[in-house]
């Protein structure tokens, strides 16, 4: 099957954020990349059931804002720690001032929005992963995190991936180390397939934007992209432009 059918075949929610539980590690990787201190803002957008926002309050000694749209999550987390949970959509949510804001949707409208809300805050840090907010220069990246501040510089295309992947292309090489720590962070561990999958399609995405080092797939990354149609049945090569 195409990668499309296998994605539609995911729980709701899965790849877009609106279902996302990161292991701790990830929170506090994110958070100290924002370098956030004792009684500033954090703010999680679609923050499920609350831990990320848990841990800035326990571990940081941040006020922590969660915002979800799911009123059971919401009320999951509501009482613990002493933070505010907000039951709202995430693209309509205004921050009530400069905050450290933690992010990963993968709807642009959302993305969009919260960018938006974050720039009429200036002092506020986003922390996106695995991908910067459109048209803004990162401050700094320890991939897959990657740290914004208010007001956001523009950036090209091309200055968004070299900041990003410290790289002027993608080769396999790239593509597979960044992969590999995009799979350890999110699932917390060594995770084998998810980190062949995110390589071969990081690679086509760089190709489908000419960042590819090649014009032809890469021999490495040709066989993985082979391994996922034979071992998994799922076909990524039709995504190449």
């Amino acid at each position: 099957m195409k990668i499309e059918e296998y994605l539609g075949s995911l729980p709701p929610g899965a790849l877009s954020g609106d279902d996302a539980e990161l292991p701790d590690s990830a929170y506090r990787d994110a958070m100290d990349l924002a370098g956030l201190g004792r009684g500033e803002l954090f703010c999680h957008l679609g923050c499920g059931r609350g831990r990320g926002v848990q841990l800035a309050v326990s571990e940081y000694g941040a006020r922590g804002v969660g915002v979800d749209s799911d009123p059971e999550k919401i009320e999951a987390a509501r009482g613990a720690c002493g933070a505010e949970w907000v039951c709202a959509d995430a693209a309509s949510f205004e921050l009530p001032g400069p905050a450290v804001v933690l992010l990963w949707f993968s709807d642009p409208a959302v993305v969009r929005s919260a960018a938006e809300a974050a720039s009429r805050a200036p002092g506020s840090r986003v922390v996106t992963l695995a991908e910067p907010l459109p048209g803004a220069m990162p401050e700094k990246v320890e991939y897959p995190y990657i740290l914004h501040r208010s007001p956001f510089g523009p950036a090209s295309l091309r200055e968004q991936f070299e900041s990003v992947f410290g790289a002027r292309c993608m080769d396999f090489a790239t593509a597979w180390e960044h992969a590999e720590r995009y799979s350890r962070a999110v699932s917390g561990g060594a995770d084998r397939f998810l980190t062949i999958m995110q390589s071969v399609l990081m690679w086509i995405n760089s190709s489908n934007m000419g960042l590819a080092c090649d014009e032809q797939m890469p021999e490495p990354v040709r066989a993985y992209a082979q391994i996922l149609r034979h071992h998994f049945g799922i076909d990524v090569e039709h995504l190449l432009e």
